[in-house]
């Protein structure tokens, strides 16, 4: 009987050790969706690569929150999902380029529409070519104001 024990043993802490190994590498892999922060007004989501801003894109739930850029951002390729933006994206003096939407859906631009509590600041956008029905743009104010800030 004795010799069962630490048999046991080992193979619970085996188990313990492989769920802890899943923990992290889920943990890691939900902090690979941006370059770091943690998405609030202190500490925003960093965005320096194209990657980055497709996993913005995807996120919905991160919508509302805040983002820094960290970097410049060369788009050609890379295709951006429509986002009904409401959060805060500081471009940080940096630039967004190359980025190509053809279509002709509504409401495309890379921040396919922005919320009245949304802010995109010290961003410089180049070289964008965006075709598509009403409402298009590289950015795209809100659908009740009529002037855009």
């Amino acid at each position: 009987m004795y010799l069962l024990q630490p048999l046991s043993y080992a193979r619970t802490t085996g188990k313990l050790l492989l769920l802890s190994l899943l923990f992290t590498l889920g943990a890691r892999e939900s902090f690979a969706q941006f370059g770091g922060g943690a998405g609030t007004q202190s500490n925003p989501y960093l965005i320096s690569t194209a990657q980055h801003l497709r996993s913005l894109s995807l996120r919905s739930v991160d919508w509302s929150k805040h983002f820094r850029q960290t970097a410049n951002i060369n788009l050609n390729g890379v295709s951006i999902e429509t986002m009904n933006f409401s959060g805060v994206y500081d471009g940080n003096n940096f630039t967004i380029s190359n980025y190509t939407i053809t279509g002709t859906s509504d409401d495309r631009g890379l921040f396919s529409e922005l919320s009245s509590s949304a802010t995109v600041q010290d961003l410089t956008l180049h070289n964008f070519d965006i075709s598509g029905g009403l409402r298009v743009g590289v950015v795209q104010p809100p659908k009740n104001r009529t002037k855009f800030y």
